[in-house]
């Protein structure tokens, strides 16, 4: 069993890995191409006689400021080495700073780290609260990470406008991106949410080697 569990511990690596490895490329090809064809853009339009049109300046910047906005979210701090920690303080911080969204970060006694775990938990809750930005209408959230039973649990809420599950296809909000991340590591992910009453997003993902234990065990 311990072998198995290692060997099934190594394949989630390898496949993050890969992942990143690709989001990597992805980030540094929209630098090299969309955030800097924006730029040359804006160069291009200021060398012209007179003051570039109003809606012209509008399209390059939203252009530029989608490219950078992109590329905030696809750079992983904890694949770049930062504990889960300080990612998650920072990324409530942009938050803050770009779309006045106040989070309340709370790290419960017990709190460890796993690398693979980190990459994972970090984009769940990043997704999860760009979706509080995009569809809840409310300003503030809260984040909850603590440990149990061999797993770190996670949940992000809002008391935002919610949705009706039945009502909403699966495809909707990153869902699918969401849950695929947790089946990655042989976790568990929901979504509790009714119209006009919030969101919570839960997931619990078994930390090290020990996927039969945290996987066998009903999230609380």
């Amino acid at each position: 069993m311990i072998l198995r569990a290692f060997s099934e511990s190594s394949g989630v690596e390898r496949t993050l890995r890969y992942l990143q490895e690709e989001r990597a490329h992805l980030s540094r090809e929209l630098h090299d191409g969309l955030a800097q064809d924006a730029a040359a853009l804006w160069m291009f339009l200021l060398s012209r006689p007179g003051s570039p049109h109003p809606s012209s300046q509008m399209i390059v910047k939203r252009m530029s400021s989608e490219a950078h906005h992109l590329l905030a979210r696809l750079r992983n701090p904890v694949q770049e080495g930062s504990p889960l920690r300080v990612a998650l303080e920072d990324l409530i911080t942009r938050f803050r700073s770009e779309h006045g969204l106040g989070v309340e970060l709370q790290l419960e006694d017990g709190f460890e780290e796993w690398h693979s775990v980190s990459l994972v938990a970090f984009r769940i809750v990043q997704e999860a609260l760009q979706n509080v930005v995009s569809h809840s209408g409310v300003g503030e959230a809260k984040v909850v990470l603590r440990m149990a039973g061999g797993q770190l649990q996670g949940e992000v809420r809002d008391q935002g406008s919610g949705f009706d599950p039945e009502k909403v296809s699966s495809n909707s909000f990153g869902l699918v991106g969401m849950r695929e991340r947790c089946e990655i590591l042989g976790g568990k992910f929901t979504t509790i949410s009714k119209a006009l009453e919030g969101t919570t997003v839960k997931f619990w993902l078994p930390m090290g080697g020990r996927l039969e234990e945290a996987t066998s065990s009903d999230p609380k």
